[in-house]
């Protein structure tokens, strides 16, 4: 048996509620769930590391939203959206959201445009 321990994470309540299930239609339980993805995201990242590659941490930062498209694109050396995409779908790593920085960003620019706009 493995040795395990409890961990603690908060996470949005409509995320749990369709993760539990989509778990259940699949006969697991969601810890098993989450567990395996975690595992595969740390085998790819453990195996970039070991090659001495970056592209997979390259494109986790994209992933999570710590690096922006432009900056991973240059990173990376290529030229379109696309082809970032593409590399997402290679790595298994989702789409990225856009950070509550950059969320609170866009709206106080649009603020501004739309102040500007009233005069």
């Amino acid at each position: 048996m493995k040795d395990t321990a409890s961990l603690s994470l908060t996470l949005d309540k409509l995320l749990i509620k369709r993760a539990r299930v989509a778990a259940a239609k699949i006969g697991a339980p969601l810890n098993t769930v989450v567990s395996q993805q975690l595992q595969a995201f740390l085998d790819s990242f453990e195996q970039s590391e070991a090659l001495g590659n970056q592209n997979f941490t390259i494109l986790a930062e994209f992933s999570i939203g710590v690096r922006s498209a432009n900056d991973a694109m240059k990173a990376l050396s290529i030229r379109s959206p696309a082809e970032l995409n593409r590399l997402l779908a290679v790595a298994k790593l989702p789409k990225p959201t856009v950070s509550e920085h950059e969320i609170s960003r866009m709206v106080e620019a649009l603020k501004t445009l739309s102040s500007g706009s009233e005069t």
